[in-house]
């Protein structure tokens, strides 16, 4: 049995910020100043932790923070003029802005994940046209094409299992996620997947409560990254 046929029925899902690649903040930057402009804020919100989250769920919590109706729940309606405020921003500057990077050997590992014949897809928190504007600035969409996003209330377990569902036909006999933060760990348990950590954001302490099958520092040892694949899907 050649390599590709032993890999047929395994999947890879990546996340993609804090994994593949940074974008210096930017996110962040173009999501503070749609809420400043759909909240008719006179200064910059604060800052709030975007690691791990969905952006629907970020959405939310800015609203809730900065809505001009205090008193009333807020309705999807509402985080999704912030949605289309965001994307708007972030799409018309993200691809000639300065600052955002791919990791160092993060386009080779999705290459080379390619060429052994494994099925890989998308697994991130991103609403989609976010996600794939990422992807092409860097060359990853020619691998990276299909997966799940963050939709409505959807958390990262739930979006775990959109992704795993779509790839059902293709690959089900060994999964694997790869992130960067424990919610990664945890979407990966909420589909009975193993984990691999990269800690390009968090060291291997800050996941002692909820350790993923294995942890690595990054992706520039090469051969410890395709050692710890072949082995997790064996």
């Amino acid at each position: 049995m050649n390599d590709k046929m032993k890999y047929k029925d395994s999947l890879i899902l990546w996340d993609i910020d804090g994994t593949l690649l940074h974008s210096a903040d930017l996110g962040a930057k173009y999501f503070r100043d749609a809420v400043a402009e759909c909240c008719s804020l006179a200064g910059d919100p604060e800052i709030i932790s975007f690691a791990g989250q969905t952006d629907w769920i970020i959405g939310r919590k800015y609203l809730q923070l900065y809505s001009q109706k205090k008193e009333a729940p807020i309705i999807e309606h509402e985080i999704m003029i912030l949605l289309e405020n965001y994307s708007r921003r972030f799409l018309s500057d993200y691809i000639n802005a300065n600052g955002p990077e791919a990791y160092p050997n993060a386009l080779k590992a999705v290459q080379w994940i390619a060429e052994q014949g494994i099925t890989q897809g998308i697994l991130t928190g991103n609403i989609e046209q976010i996600a794939h504007a990422k992807l092409n600035r860097f060359g990853f969409s020619k691998y990276l094409k299909i997966g799940a996003f963050s939709t409505g209330e959807s958390n990262r377990s739930e979006i775990a299992h959109a992704a795993k569902k779509l790839f059902s036909q293709q690959a089900n006999s060994h999964c694997l996620v790869i992130g960067d933060t424990v919610n990664d760990v945890l979407a990966a348990q909420a589909i009975d997947a193993k984990c691999v950590i990269l800690g390009h954001l968090f060291p291997e302490q800050a996941f002692s409560s909820n350790p993923p099958t294995a942890f690595l520092p990054n992706l520039v040892d090469f051969g410890a990254f395709q050692d710890t694949i072949m082995r997790l899907l064996c």
